[in-house]
């Protein structure tokens, strides 16, 4: 069993959003780390990613960040 209840998934791809709103669903804290500020900023504002998973809404409660360090101190439990 997990003890922590978060999960920091670096990359900002079609399995890093599917993974994250999967865990989500799951009841499980999720952050979404982007290599690239700029489109970090479109899918926080858009919670959307029209690049990699069409279609598909970003959860609200799903993080998102172009910050490594934030991530990496986000959670013990970091998906690649």
């Amino acid at each position: 069993m997990l003890d922590g209840r978060k999960f920091s998934i670096l990359g900002d791809g079609g399995w890093a959003h599917t993974l994250s709103i999967l865990l989500h669903e799951k009841s499980f804290e999720v952050l979404i780390w982007s290599p690239s500020k700029e489109y970090a900023e479109y899918l926080k504002k858009y919670r959307k990613n029209p690049k990699y998973f069409p279609g598909v809404d970003i959860p609200k409660n799903i993080k998102i960040t172009s910050s490594l360090k934030e991530a990496v101190d986000f959670s013990k439990y970091l998906l690649l």
